[in-house]
């Protein structure tokens, strides 16, 4: 083993983060395609028109304990998702929300081919988190699906005009520092989604919430519910292994250890960025299996945070090479 290895491998694990350097589009790329193609998916198989059948007096109060219960409706919401409208227009029908995810489906289809992305970004960044603030307002609910591809996809508007792929332009494939920002700032998204999550756990319940909280409890009650009110588990041996009280304390305390190690992902190397998503993707996967809670898009979003730019380096250094040993232009 050489000197250069064993420096690899016990040197730093951390990575200085940069906005202006220039980087290759394939992350940009795969942002792009994974955050209007998820969107596409959502709209083409979810239902927002149930929500028209609701009576005038649902959209009233809200009262839920929350970090923002204070507010009442929560702000995070009201004014970006513009419920605030409905003070002064009347609320859309079944008829009119159907028309509404209609036409937000079809940009998110433009967007994921490459039709004038930088606009589908913005007309599917209004319209989806109108019909998300609708259906949390409505269900009186903290619904986190829908978050991580809407900041990605105002991310994506964010872009300057040809950053994106779009028909009738070759894709550039050239290194460039406007490919750069948007791809960092996706990672801070990413770092502060999840790092979030786990902060909120242990300031507003404790430090010691994975020995507190009592996941047991919580798999015992997906089987009830499975067996008796909502829809049936995939795996209902496996959620009954963990109603004992050791697998609940370890897999609590699993999964806040991983959401805090996320916030440190934008400035990993690239190789301790693999492991931590490796981990994170498992966190879904088990969580998929055991409570029955489809989160895996969240598993690709986090391998999204991999500098692919450094793969697509590498085999276009080869390519070259091979090109000079055979004399061909590069």
């Amino acid at each position: 083993m050489t000197n250069n290895t064993i420096r690899n491998l016990v040197g730093s694990p951390f990575s200085p983060l940069t906005f202006l350097e220039p980087r290759h589009p394939l992350n940009l790329y795969f942002i792009q395609f994974f955050a209007f193609g998820y969107l596409a998916y959502l709209l083409l198989s979810w239902d927002f028109t149930t929500i028209g059948y609701y009576p005038n007096a649902a959209y009233e109060e809200f009262h839920r304990y929350s970090i923002n219960s204070y507010w009442d409706p929560p702000l995070y919401y009201y004014f970006p998702g513009f419920l605030f409208i409905y003070r002064w227009v009347p609320h859309l029908s079944p008829h009119g929300l159907g028309i509404l995810q209609s036409v937000t489906a079809g940009f998110a289809c433009l967007g994921l081919v490459g039709v004038f992305p930088r606009l589908s970004a913005w007309v599917v960044f209004v319209l989806f988190g109108h019909l998300c603030a609708l259906y949390l307002y409505i269900s009186r609910t903290l619904d986190g699906s829908t978050t991580i591809p809407l900041g990605m996809i105002f991310i994506l508007g964010l872009t300057q005009s040809g950053t994106l792929y779009y028909i009738g332009k070759p894709s550039s494939w050239k290194m460039a520092p406007r490919y750069s920002w948007p791809v960092a700032l996706y990672w801070l998204y990413i770092a502060y989604y999840y790092s979030h999550s786990g902060l909120n756990k242990g300031i507003e319940s404790s430090w010691l919430w994975p020995l507190q909280n009592h996941l047991e409890n919580f798999a015992k009650e997906r089987l009830e519910q499975s067996l008796f009110i909502s829809e049936p588990l995939n795996f209902p041996h496996t959620t009954s292994t963990f109603t004992q009280i050791f697998y609940g304390y370890i897999s609590a305390g699993v999964g806040f250890f991983l959401e805090l190690s996320v916030l440190f992902i934008p400035f990993l190397k690239n190789q301790y960025r693999l492991i931590l998503a490796v981990f994170m993707a498992g966190l879904h996967v088990s969580v998929y299996l055991l409570y029955g809670y489809n989160y895996l898009f969240y598993g690709i979003a986090i391998f999204l945070c991999l500098d692919y730019s450094k793969f697509a380096e590498t085999y276009q250094r080869g390519q070259n090479f091979s090109r000079f040993l055979r004399h061909e232009p590069a």
